[in-house]
This record gives C-alpha cells, sequence and structure tokens, in this order.
C-alpha cells in the first residue's frame, strides 16, 4: 500500500475532516479548513502543532506531526496536517495546548 493510500485509510476509517491529500518528501501532507479542525485529529492521533512565524497578509502556517495508524505489520506513515489561518483565529483549547512554542 503507498503512504497516500495508508492516510487516506486512516482518515475515512477515523472520520477526520481533511480537504486534499497528497505524498511530499518526507510525510503525507493533508490540507484541513482551519486551526479547529486540527482536535479532531489530535483526539484519534497524538502529535505536535507548529505554527509558523507571522507570513505576509497576517496569516500563520498551523501544522500537525502525526502518524497514520499502524498497518498490519505495526508500520505507521507519518503525516503532516495543515491549515493556514489569520493570526487572531481563535483556536480550541486541545490545539493551543499541542502547540510547540
Amino acid at each position: 500500500m503507498s503512504d497516500e493510500s495508508a492516510a487516506r485509510v486512516t482518515i475515512d476509517f477515523l472520520r477526520l475532516p481533511y480537504l486534499a491529500v497528497r505524498p511530499g518528501p518526507e510525510s503525507v501532507l493533508v490540507t484541513v479548513d482551519e486551526p479547529n479542525d486540527l482536535a479532531a485529529w489530535l483526539k484519534e492521533l497524538p502529535g505536535e502543532v507548529r505554527v509558523s512565524a507571522p507570513q505576509p497578509g497576517g496569516v500563520a502556517l498551523w501544522s500537525l506531526l502525526t502518524f497514520t495508524m499502524p498497518d498490519g505489520d505495526g508500520a505507521r506513515v507519518p503525516l503532516t496536517v495543515s491549515t493556514v489561518a489569520p493570526l487572531d483565529t481563535p483556536v480550541l483549547d486541545e490545539v493551543a495546548a499541542a502547540v510547540a512554542w
């Protein structure tokens, strides 16, 4: 099974929100609509949230670094689940608590 297929199986099985899925150089890249969508992901697939430095236009990139569910052999695929949002976007406590400042 490809890494992208493993990501899609995890997303479908756990019913996680997403907009797009594509392979990346070091992980499968998943796009979500807004930072609070990361809460559903964190509930099922713990990881670390990183927030970029402010970008032009007053936005930041929010990224959750996590892994798929293990396959039958125990292998897991790295995932980067990301969204871009205005700097003043309110976020749920569980998302804010997972940010690695």
